[in-house]
């Protein structure tokens, strides 16, 4: 068997439906990369009649499919967040490169292909990546979610104006009978965008920077993690032909728990993680929370209303930008520079922790190692 190029990687809560459509449809619409999958299903809800489903699914039919690389069913306990699950995926994930996809998400025909394409000419970025919303008519896109506050969500849809992308298929069939099919596409070159919905995202596994433990519930995830990545000099690229289709709307409302309060208190969570100023979350949520649930919120976390004005702005699109040089007579811009080695040290922080994070489990794995070792070799020396 070949080896494993992709984990494609789900978080599911009571959808039982929607995987196993999503799931055919990967395995039937992407035939010639199966091979080279390790499929992860992450559950919140195991006990339920939906888990059951899931997992009868998963085991018995989708990991025995001939010719698939590997699927595997994962129980995770009650719902507690939707971070929580999706950086599970990258701690179990058997091959080099991660897709997170909903679990009622579709992707384009050839997309996952040459998405595994991409990642051999490019084995060593760090960048995390997206792909194109394609709406229900099959043709409107969303490339990215562009920088601003509005329905209880840092970012909302949009699409870029550099996007290009046509794919059309001619099936022609010639006079013995022969049929042959040609693909023609006109596509732009992928490029920078500020974020996207989490429906899709994919980097590698070792360049995953990971959501914040500490988030509960649903939201406050975007944006959040496209600015920690470009907190450390990394990117957030737009993929133009790893289109995917999600749907939305269901007739009986999405069976996870929402809650205001819980977005909020991610933002809070993910924002103090990162160093940034509290008060654009502040200011929208409070419209909607009220002053006294916002600031009993924020002293639930030990911050002071005097100090949400405190901190950095995000990192812009394309990197922190450093001050400009003061021309001769100017006095410097002493608070930008301060910003900068601040965000500076932010960076440095965060990949401190994670390589610490990397260390310890790498030497966990090895203890773990050696004391199998000594096990094995007690066993086969003793009377």
């Amino acid at each position: 068997m070949a080896d494993l190029k992709l984990t494609v990687g789900m978080a599911v809560y009571k959808d039982f439906a929607n995987l196993w459509s999503t799931l055919t449809a990967l395995r039937m619409y992407h035939p010639e990369i199966i091979e080279l999958l390790d499929i992860v299903v992450v559950d919140n809800a195991p006990d339920t009649p939906d888990g059951e489903r899931c997992k009868d699914f998963v085991e018995n039919w989708v990991a025995k499919q001939p010719g698939l690389g590997g699927a595997r069913y994962i129980p995770f306990g009650e719902f507690n967040s939707t971070a929580a699950p999706r950086n599970h995926v990258f701690e179990v994930a058997e091959s080099p490169n991660v897709l997170v996809m909903d679990s009622h998400v579709m992707v384009e025909p050839e997309a996952v292909r040459r998405l595994i394409e991409w990642y051999d000419d490019n084995p060593d970025t760090l960048d995390l990546y997206h792909g194109p919303l394609i709406y229900d008519d099959l043709h409107h896109p969303s490339t990215h979610f562009q920088d601003e506050w509005r329905s209880e969500m840092w970012g909302t849809w949009g699409t870029d104006e550099r996007y290009e992308y046509e794919r059309n298929v001619t099936v022609n069939r010639s006079e013995s009978g022969e049929v042959s099919v040609q693909v023609q596409r006109k596509e732009c070159e992928p490029f920078e965008i500020p974020g996207q919905g989490l429906g899709l995202f994919t980097c590698r596994r070792d360049a995953w920077l990971g959501f914040n433990p500490d988030f509960r519930g649903f939201g406050g995830e975007e944006m959040y993690i496209h600015t920690k990545y470009r907190q450390l000099g990394r990117k957030v690229i737009l993929l133009p032909w790893l289109r995917w289709a999600h749907q939305f709307g269901r007739p009986g409302g999405v069976p996870y728990p929402l809650s205001v309060e819980d977005k909020f208190r991610n933002y809070i969570v993910g924002m103090t993680e990162l160093g940034l100023k509290l008060r654009p979350a502040v200011d929208h949520f409070e419209e909607r929370l009220g002053a006294d649930s916002v600031n009993r919120m924020l002293a639930d976390r030990g911050i002071t209303r005097d100090s949400i004005d405190t901190g950095l702005d995000p990192a812009p699109v394309g990197g922190a930008s450093p001050p400009q040089q003061p021309q001769q007579g100017e006095q410097p811009d002493r608070d930008a520079m301060m910003q900068t080695m601040m965000q500076q040290m932010q960076m440095m922080s965060v990949e401190r922790d994670r390589l610490s994070e990397e260390r310890d489990k790498a030497m966990e794995m090895l203890a773990q190692a050696q004391t199998a070792a000594t096990d094995s070799h007690h066993r086969r020396t003793a009377p």
